[in-house]
Protein backbone atom coordinates (compact mmCIF):
# COMPACT_ATOMS: atom_id res chain seq x y z
CA UNK A 1 0.00 0.00 0.00
CA UNK A 2 2.76 2.83 0.96
CA UNK A 3 3.90 2.35 -2.93
CA UNK A 4 0.81 3.01 -4.23
CA UNK A 5 -0.60 6.09 -2.28
CA UNK A 6 0.38 9.24 -3.71
CA UNK A 7 1.37 7.94 -7.48
CA UNK A 8 -0.69 8.80 -10.39
CA UNK A 9 -2.38 7.15 -12.80
CA UNK A 10 -4.10 8.74 -15.69
CA UNK A 11 -3.24 12.12 -14.29
CA UNK A 12 -5.33 11.28 -11.41
CA UNK A 13 -3.57 10.92 -7.83
CA UNK A 14 -4.02 7.34 -6.13
CA UNK A 15 -4.87 7.37 -2.97
CA UNK A 16 -5.72 4.34 -0.68
CA UNK A 17 -5.73 3.94 3.22
CA UNK A 18 -6.77 0.65 5.37
CA UNK A 19 -9.98 -0.41 5.82
CA UNK A 20 -10.59 -1.09 9.58
CA UNK A 21 -14.30 -1.94 9.06
CA UNK A 22 -13.59 -4.22 6.25
CA UNK A 23 -15.96 -6.99 5.90
CA UNK A 24 -16.13 -10.31 3.46
CA UNK A 25 -18.66 -8.98 0.51
CA UNK A 26 -18.55 -5.19 1.28
CA UNK A 27 -14.68 -5.24 -1.01
CA UNK A 28 -16.27 -3.62 -3.76
CA UNK A 29 -17.59 -0.37 -2.71
CA UNK A 30 -18.82 0.87 0.64
CA UNK A 31 -20.99 3.85 -0.52
CA UNK A 32 -25.01 3.32 -0.76
CA UNK A 33 -25.18 3.32 -4.76
CA UNK A 34 -22.25 0.43 -4.83
CA UNK A 35 -19.53 2.68 -5.69
CA UNK A 36 -17.01 4.79 -3.78
CA UNK A 37 -18.21 7.17 -1.25
CA UNK A 38 -16.33 9.97 -2.83
CA UNK A 39 -18.01 9.54 -6.08
CA UNK A 40 -21.55 9.54 -3.93
CA UNK A 41 -20.73 13.57 -2.53
CA UNK A 42 -18.82 14.97 -6.02
CA UNK A 43 -20.56 17.69 -7.38
CA UNK A 44 -18.60 18.49 -9.98
CA UNK A 45 -18.94 16.89 -13.66
CA UNK A 46 -16.13 14.10 -14.59
CA UNK A 47 -16.54 12.29 -17.41
CA UNK A 48 -13.64 9.99 -16.31
CA UNK A 49 -15.78 9.08 -13.36
CA UNK A 50 -19.39 8.91 -15.01
CA UNK A 51 -20.18 12.27 -14.96
CA UNK A 52 -21.72 13.86 -11.52
CA UNK A 53 -21.65 12.21 -8.47
CA UNK A 54 -24.58 9.82 -7.55
CA UNK A 55 -26.11 12.91 -4.99
CA UNK A 56 -26.07 15.25 -7.65
CA UNK A 57 -27.26 12.93 -10.41
CA UNK A 58 -30.33 12.66 -7.88
CA UNK A 59 -30.65 16.11 -7.22
CA UNK A 60 -30.55 17.07 -10.86
CA UNK A 61 -33.28 14.73 -12.77
CA UNK A 62 -36.37 15.78 -12.90
CA UNK A 63 -39.70 14.08 -11.35
CA UNK A 64 -41.16 12.46 -14.28
CA UNK A 65 -43.63 10.68 -12.82
CA UNK A 66 -47.06 11.81 -13.60
CA UNK A 67 -50.54 11.25 -11.46
CA UNK A 68 -53.38 9.62 -13.97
Amino acid sequence: MRFINGTRLDDRIIRTDWDAGFKEGRQYGRGKSGGQVRDEYRQDYDPARGGYGKLTQLQRTPDVRQKF
